[in-house]
């Protein structure tokens, strides 16, 4: 969701998920982040940019 925040353990346990908008492939997207471990001792947050490619899978066969 935009302007959302997750942390290390949802990420940890996969609670984190990506999801493409259905646009043809190949695609790509990208977000930006922002990392901050709560600002002790005046540390300010990272920011950065990650990089998505969205890579078509073919869809299983049908098994008769």
């Amino acid at each position: 969701t935009l302007n959302d925040t997750f942390t290390q353990a949802d990420i940890n346990s996969g609670s984190v998920d990506y999801l493409h908008n259905g646009s043809p492939a190949p695609a790509t997207d990208n977000f930006e982040f922002e990392v901050a471990d709560g600002g002790e001792g005046g540390v300010m947050p990272l920011t950065g940019s990650f990089a998505v490619s969205v890579v078509p899978i073919s869809p299983p066969e049908a098994v008769d």
